[in-house]
């Protein structure tokens, strides 16, 4: 997806999350160093038990404070919201292997890492990037691409 796309999804995000008004869910955050890079997960508090996660990539084209109300936005409707940074302290964030191992970690310890918020599974994992970025056999059975949303979720137990 090229950048102009990006933002034109972002916006439109924006835009509905203003058109449908905000709740009054008190918001918590922190932040997270991997080998793979650096997560910063808001989650609405408390927590349902049964949490829908939304994994954003940071770039260059909004700043730190924007990232952190569009979040906020997010989970004032329910939702876990992680932004991951697979290149921290670099202006660079075209890798695709690298922002794809810093999802499958994040999927991998997510739950973990939300321990004693009240989350204690991922129902839904919503990744509006492209599909391509997530191309193993591995990856492709637990991910799942929805094209009327562009968005990469997991693939329902059977």
């Amino acid at each position: 997806m090229n950048t102009v796309s990006r933002k034109i999804a972002l916006a439109l995000v924006v835009a509905a999350l203003a058109v449908f008004g905000f709740s009054s869910a008190q918001a918590a955050s922190f932040t997270k160093d991997i080998s793979q890079g650096q997560v910063k997960v808001f989650y609405p508090s408390p927590a349902p038990a049964a949490c829908e996660a939304i994994l954003l990539g940071v770039g260059t084209s909004m700043s730190r404070d924007g990232y952190d109300k569009l979040s906020n936005a997010l989970i004032a409707h329910g939702y876990v919201v992680v932004m991951m940074d697979h290149n921290p302290g670099n202006m660079v964030k075209t890798d695709a292997t690298k922002f794809r191992n810093l999802a499958l970690a994040v999927r991998a310890n997510l739950v973990g890492w939300l321990a004693g918020s009240g989350c204690t599974s991922i129902s839904h994992w919503l990744m509006p990037f492209s599909a391509s970025i997530l191309t193993t056999a591995a990856t492709r059975a637990t991910w799942w691409f929805r094209p009327c949303t562009g968005a990469l979720m997991s693939r329902p137990a059977l």
